[in-house]
């Protein structure tokens, strides 16, 4: 495991992840970067926030566990989804957790050692990651800036590992204009997240060729999503779905799915053959932390994949 690497628990997707309470006595979880499967295999970082209480974390070598690091300041809280990062840096594991840095455990272990990620407790995982980390800081103001993350989908155990690639972008500032990386074509997803404003009347967002718009996508709070496409100097048939999920002042997650017959949200389907678009374009009341294309035949294991359970991981490889 190289230094400037970033290993990401992605816990607020769709929100159907969240801490599971055991049992109204103790409400923990943990996160092992390990050298191998088994209790006796090294651990060169142990991460373990226990709810109502500290977060500890240490190492466990040579057959025992090694000098305790704890912080107060608990940000996990029962039944509340959180985003982790940990930054894997020359000076250790520097633990990012809703965008606040809270705390970096020095390396007890050789980097080199590390091959497996372990996850086990009161806690349910969508999805984790790779990135190849080139920012200085982890918020820092960005308007196009693509990552390339290997991520890991399924991780109950008795689940077949599945590996796809997601173009990420950090965003911080609308209008938002920019390439679709390699193009839009169908089995691709579009994924966003973020945050309504509570005086927000509207957003759009959808892909665009450089005049046409082949799928506009326009959410009107407390009131219907409308969708049209803009092509020839005019809009068409506007398309809607009064069934709006938006509402002012609450958090999104949101996937796009590019079909042979059009894209997945209620189904719009295509005007503007798909070759032709190269753009995506958001703008209106609305803020986006996480947008990304993801390449995937089918995007059902995203909704499908939990984790409850005791499992290993192997670290994949950028």
């Amino acid at each position: 495991m190289l230094t400037g690497k970033l290993v990401f628990i992605w816990l607020c997707l769709f929100h159907i992840l969240r801490f599971i309470m055991m049992s109204q006595l103790q409400c923990r979880f943990r996160i092992n970067f390990k050298s191998g499967p088994t209790d006796k295999h090294e651990t060169a970082f142990h991460f373990n926030p226990r709810m109502g209480s500290k977060v500890v974390m240490n190492s466990f070598s040579t057959g025992k566990w090694e000098t305790e690091e704890s912080f107060s300041d608990n940000p996990f809280k029962k039944g509340e989804d959180f985003d982790m990062f940990f930054v894997v840096k020359s000076e250790g594991y520097q633990v990012h957790v809703n965008g606040k840095e809270l705390y970096t455990f020095k390396h007890r272990i050789p980097l080199e050692k590390v091959k497996m990620l372990n996850i086990n407790g009161d806690v349910v995982v969508n999805l984790f990651g790779l990135i190849q980390w080139c920012m200085k800081t982890l918020m820092s103001t960005l308007t196009i800036t693509v990552f390339q993350i290997s991520i890991l989908t399924n991780l109950n155990p008795a689940s077949r590992l599945g590996l796809m690639r997601i173009f990420l972008c950090l965003l911080q500032t609308l209008p938002y204009v920019a390439p679709i990386p390699g193009g839009l074509r169908e089995g691709m997803a579009l994924y966003l997240k973020g945050v309504v404003p509570t005086n927000a009347d509207r957003f759009q967002t959808g892909p665009t060729d450089k005049h046409d718009t082949a799928f506009h996508f326009n959410p009107r709070m407390d009131r219907k999503v409308v969708m049209n496409s803009f092509r020839n100097g005019k809009w068409g048939a506007e398309e809607s779905v009064s069934d709006n999920p938006f509402k002012k002042g609450e958090a999104f997650e949101m996937f796009f799915v590019i079909k042979s017959e059009g894209y997945q949200h209620s189904m719009f389907k295509h005007r503007i053959p798909l070759e032709k678009v190269t753009t995506i374009n958001i703008y209106g009341n609305v803020s986006i932390s996480f947008l990304g294309f993801v390449t995937v035949s089918d995007i059902s294991p995203l909704f499908l994949s939990k984790y409850t359970e005791d499992t290993h991981i192997k670290m994949p490889s950028l």
